[in-house]
């Protein structure tokens, strides 16, 4: 009996245990992430599309979503008037380490001067456009550092491929420990096939607390992939196809401009 007796409260106890874990982990869920669509079609009709990205945070967080791609270096030359007639290229920078896309969505401020934000800035501030102006390299170093990153980042930012958005995120209060959100990531039609990845972070004060990063990529479809497998895998037959549509182009023009010749 006392055999029994052990093992019965052996069991009630090792139960016990777990629904006490189990009701600790539900008390502390974490992140949720949905993202529609993860897969981006660059077909013949392309002109941009609208990443949904919904999902919950602790209660009392504020949401920054971004969708970034690969670090690259870029290759630019700078302008300038000579003898202050001619405008001509002076001098070729390499920058390093800018994303090739970087949107920024956010339901709070990140960039600030506040000695609140300054306590922050290892967390929040860091990602915002504020703080990748900062991480940029430029080789050689230029005396109009910040001047030329700002120019290249404005640069970004016209052709649609750097974006920073405050108060785009919409948060919703639930159930008193969790939150809801959703944002619309605007991707431009200028992409370029590759894979991205949308980062989700919570911040709390400031700080983050939770982090979720999902890959998304982009690929070529139809029409555009056709041109791109002809161009990189067959480029022989594409520059035959090329020299012969131009050539088919060129006959075509001559045919009306000389029958309008010769009405004459």
């Amino acid at each position: 009996m006392r055999w029994k007796t052990l093992c019965i409260i052996s069991v009630l106890v090792v139960a016990g245990i777990l629904f006490v874990q189990e009701g600790i982990g539900l008390c502390e869920a974490g992140m949720t992430v949905r993202i529609e669509p993860s897969t981006l079609l660059l077909g013949t009709f392309y002109r941009g599309t609208d990443i949904k990205i919904t999902g919950t945070v602790p209660d009392g967080c504020d949401v920054v979503v971004r969708f970034m791609g690969i670090e690259k270096e870029l290759h630019l030359k700078k302008k300038g008037k000579v003898l202050g007639l001619l405008w001509m290229n002076l001098d070729t920078f390499k920058f390093k380490g800018v994303p090739n896309v970087c949107l920024i969505y956010s339901s709070t401020r990140l960039a600030s001067d506040t000695s609140k934000a300054k306590e922050a800035r290892d967390e929040a501030w860091k990602l915002s456009l504020e703080a990748l102006e900062n991480r940029i390299g430029i080789e050689p170093e230029p005396k109009d550092r910040s001047f030329l990153i700002k120019e290249l980042i404005k640069m970004k930012k016209l052709e649609g491929l750097y974006l920073e958005s405050e108060g785009s995120v919409t948060v919703v209060s639930g159930d008193g420990e969790q939150r809801t959100f959703e944002a619309h990531v605007n991707v431009p039609s200028s992409l370029t096939p590759g894979k991205y990845v949308i980062e989700v972070y919570a911040l709390r004060d400031g700080r983050i607390v939770e982090t979720k990063t999902t890959p998304v990529e982009a690929k070529l479809v139809g029409f555009p992939a056709f041109l791109y497998n002809l161009a990189f895998n067959h480029a022989l037959l594409y520059g035959l196809l090329a020299t012969m549509v131009a050539i088919a182009g060129g006959l075509l023009m001559g045919v009306i401009f000389g029958a309008g010749k010769g009405a004459h």
